[in-house]
């Protein structure tokens, strides 16, 4: 009897007359280990090393390794594809013998470029990795380099693999090049300070939300990570850091938030540049609604500072009930830009 395959099938209403038969067994092996595969995708994606101080180098490694947990998500969706279909009996013939990472890893290669022969060097290997390949692929009944040809044909039409969003690449290179840049005081708030912005604000849906010194849009994603559907506005005056906002999607309003910026907010989250904290500082109290929050990083100097305007300010924030909250020391030794400088975070209600 002729092997069916998608090679010898003229159209699509004699596939429709071919007997469906489910291999629930395959399915399951291979869902079984598409899920396995996620720990190990997920720990690529967000390596240890990207939590550290960045440098080019660790950036590059990071890089490296988001690279290969988009390789391994391409053979995890290929599995979760083979084990959809054969769930349902529509699984090509070519492919009933896949039940391996191994397998679909091996097709996968040789599906980039590989000649006949190169091929078929595989299949005449009596020792070393090739060797194991085609042992590999015997136990998938394939044989040969038709066979090849077949299954990795059939793959491609089970799965297209997905491209890249070209925005999120933009977007990386744009931030990879901000490793080491000198802007006026730009120092990106680290990850784990701002989750604690966001969980002393209290974020609620539908509430209006400003991040005045927006940088990078680190604070502004964490915003939306912890409540979606807040009416989050951003301020920056850096045009290259704008241009990351916008790329983002965030709702850019203005430039310079001590000049350009005036209305009314129920909470406000920044980390401001320190040689104008306390203008930020006051003129983002200003633009609260009553009840409204503030949430800032802050300077330890201001805590000790003798100078006239430190002390008045001191005394605003003593009138205002304002609270505080001591970062841990080098708190930013992990920012893009690092710095050693002490801070703390600032709580004021209006």
């Amino acid at each position: 009897m002729q092997q069916l395959s998608l090679f010898n099938l003229p159209n699509t209403e004699q596939t429709s007359l071919c007997i469906r038969i489910p291999n629930p067994h395959q399915a399951t092996k291979l869902r079984q280990l598409a899920a396995a595969m996620q720990e190990t995708i997920n720990a690529k994606k967000n390596p240890a090393i990207a939590q550290q101080r960045p440098t080019h180098r660790r950036l590059q490694i990071a890089e490296e390794m988001y690279e290969e947990a988009k390789y391994l998500e391409q053979i995890q969706s290929l599995l979760c594809a083979i084990a959809d279909a054969a769930s349902v009996g529509e699984l090509p013939d070519i492919l009933k013998g896949i039940y391996t990472k191994n397998q679909l890893e091996i097709l996968k290669k040789m599906s980039l470029n590989w000649s006949k022969d190169d091929i078929q060097e595989v299949f005449d290997s009596e020792q070393g990795e090739y060797s194991s390949w085609k042992l590999a692929l015997k136990r998938a009944n394939i044989h040969n380099y038709l066979q090849v040809f077949q299954a990795t044909t059939a793959l491609a039409q089970l799965l297209s693999p997905a491209k890249e969003d070209p925005i999120e690449l933009q977007i990386r290179r744009l931030e990879a090049d901000l490793v080491g840049m000198k802007f006026n005081e730009f120092f990106p708030t680290p990850r784990d300070v701002c989750n604690r912005l966001v969980e002393l604000a209290h974020l609620a849906p539908e509430m209006r939300v400003l991040e005045p010194s927006a940088g990078k849009g680190d604070i502004a994603q964490a915003i939306l990570q912890h409540c979606p559907n807040v009416q989050l506005d951003v301020v920056e005056i850096q045009s290259s850091l704008r241009k990351i906002l916008q790329l983002k999607g965030f709702n850019i309003i203005g430039c310079d938030f001590l000049t350009e910026i005036n209305g009314k907010w129920q909470t406000i989250i920044m980390n401001p540049p320190f040689s104008k904290f306390i203008e930020h500082t006051r003129h983002a109290h200003k633009c609260l609604v009553n009840g409204g929050k503030l949430i800032t990083i802050a300077p330890e100097s201001i805590f000790f500072r003798n100078d006239r305007k430190y002390k008045e300010f001191r005394q605003w924030l003593e009138a205002h009930n304002a609270a505080d909250e001591k970062l841990p020391s080098g708190a930013f030794l992990n920012s893009i830009n690092s710095t050693g400088v002490a801070t703390r975070i600032l709580i004021i209600n209006k």
